[in-house]
């Protein structure tokens, strides 16, 4: 299946968070662009998002608040269409839609026509859709709130707690988050039946991720390439500490022959080799260029990525150690 046959748009979604959204459409963005089709990857969380963060949403009725997010959507089913180049988006169709209107009170049979919409929207530049299903919703989101460690817990606990829908269920704590994510997994996976978008479902339960990617990849047409490997970039030059613009300390290191960054964007995550001094940040629309001295020593890298929400950590970091 040659270029022609690539999708526009590709759509990334999941029921739950941490069910490697980002990190499969930072994945199929570089896919493509190393068979000579550059793509956009458009993360969740940047800021302005060119779904969410075009303009302030009006307080008024619930129709003139989803209308507001429609016309948002047929814009950018609009740039899609004229780009001439592909386009990943995770977490925009269903997660940030559902979490949207389910938080606020709107109930599921509204849901679902609205995400049917968006799906009408999106369907004239035939978009395709991988959803990375969970089916043991509590088993899959006890184990995401052991990576992400109690902060994280507490912070969605409190979130959650003010929220219309734990309001109107008499629901709170850790059951209650526990309760708000089942049925938003549902509402989730009846609206991927009634999209009617070309879709694959990835069940996360089941398999590695190599064999989901190869899935992925013959689902989108990414044959295999061919030719000789990249060639292995040497890591441990690149190993230390490092300090933000704003005085905050972060630290690379060597972990079973991978780098990873803890303290840089989350308590820890890999960096993704793209040439001798350049890695990205696996799951984060972020880019690490690094830069050595006369004698060669690694002295500091930049970090170039959009605006998120409570994180501005662009720009120069400087080695200490």
């Amino acid at each position: 299946m040659g270029p022609a046959a690539w999708p526009q748009l590709v759509l990334v979604e999941g029921g739950l968070p941490r069910s490697g959204k980002s990190t499969t459409a930072q994945w199929i963005s570089h896919e493509l662009g190393r068979r000579g089709r550059p793509a956009r990857w458009v993360y969740e969380g940047e800021v302005p998002h060119p779904v969410f963060g075009t303009a302030a949403a009006p307080r008024g009725s619930w129709k003139e608040f989803l209308g507001h997010h429609l016309a948002a959507w047929a814009r950018f089913a609009a740039q899609v269409a004229s780009a001439g180049l592909p386009t990943v988006v995770d977490g925009a169709f269903l997660q940030a839609s559902v979490v949207m209107a389910l938080r606020r009170g709107l109930d599921a049979d509204a849901i679902l026509a609205y995400t049917e919409r968006i799906a009408d929207i999106l369907r004239p530049v035939d978009p395709a859709l991988v959803y990375l299903a969970q089916p043991d919703v509590d088993a899959a989101f006890r184990w995401i709130a052991g990576e992400r460690g109690a902060a994280w817990t507490l912070l969605h606990v409190e979130r959650l707690a003010t929220s219309q829908w734990a309001r109107a269920r008499g629901v709170s704590g850790f059951d209650g988050l526990l309760a708000y994510w089942r049925e938003h997994a549902a509402i989730c996976d009846a609206a991927l039946r009634r999209a009617r978008l070309r879709t694959l479902t990835v069940d996360r339960s089941a398999g590695d991720w190599p064999e989901r990617r190869r899935a992925i990849a013959d689902f989108l047409g990414l044959a295999p390439e061919t030719g000789a490997p990249p060639a292995d970039v040497d890591l441990a030059p690149l190993a230390g500490s490092y300090l933000s613009p704003r005085g905050r300390e972060a630290r690379l290191s060597i972990q079973d022959g991978v780098l990873v960054a803890e303290r840089l964007l989350w308590l820890g995550h890999r960096l993704l080799p793209r040439a001798p001094l350049v890695c990205d940040a696996e799951g984060w629309p972020f880019r690490l260029t690094f830069e050595a001295d006369d004698r060669g020593a690694i002295v500091r890298f930049r970090l170039d990525g959009p605006d998120l929400p409570h994180a501005h950590v662009a720009g120069v970091w400087e080695r200490v150690a």
